[in-house]
């Protein structure tokens, strides 16, 4: 595996006139393909523990019109950002007819396929990737109808990566913001402690 370090926009010689440097979108892009790599490497060991299909941002995107979205993170980390339409999960076990199939997800996918490989629908359920995959698709940010929004319903800039093993893994197009080490325990051990009103 190769481990050098990341060394910034790379510099071509020219036949005259000295060095020339890359656009910095250049040095972006492969800190974008390196930051999905390592979030879906995490994304998918997460989710392999379970028996619940997982699937990635463009096959959410073609059918977000015919599923119920389920967010299982914690309200803070709601409240930072969200797919657009989702349920929490306690608005979600408040609905009495599901009458589409389901997609539950969380950070990396953890949290959401245990839920998910807990529940019982006559539909199928879904493991998404995680949310720090997600923002890597071009849609996640903006004014895209499947880009994630803030609490308020407005395009989020943010995304809550919950605690540090997550850093440095989501869409440089947003600020990560995350718990401390104790918050993270807690949310991990009393998610309701962290929902209730």
């Amino acid at each position: 595996r190769d481990r050098r370090r990341d060394e910034g926009p790379k510099c071509e010689e020219p036949e005259s006139n000295g060095p020339v440097f890359l656009e910095a979108t250049d040095h972006r892009s492969k800190m974008e393909e390196d930051g999905l790599a390592a979030a879906r490497a995490k994304a998918r060991r997460a989710g392999a523990r379970f028996s619940i299909p997982i699937i990635n941002a463009e096959r959410l995107m073609s059918m977000m019109d015919q599923v119920v979205l389920v967010d299982a993170r914690t309200k803070p980390e709601r409240r930072v950002s969200r797919l657009p339409g989702s349920l929490s999960i306690a608005d979600f076990e408040k609905k009495t007819l599901i009458d589409k199939p389901v997609v539950v997800y969380c950070t990396i996918g953890a949290r959401s396929g245990s839920y998910a490989q807990g529940l019982k629908t006559a539909h199928p359920v879904y493991n998404l990737e995680g949310i720090v995959p997600y923002t890597h698709h071009p849609l996640a940010f903006g004014d895209s109808r499947f880009a994630l929004v803030d609490e308020d319903g407005r395009p989020a800039t943010k995304v809550h990566v919950f605690a540090w093993p997550w850093t440095k893994l989501a869409s440089t197009r947003f600020d990560e913001v995350t718990f401390g080490p104790l918050e993270a325990c807690a949310a991990v051990l009393f998610p309701s402690w962290f929902d209730s009103s």
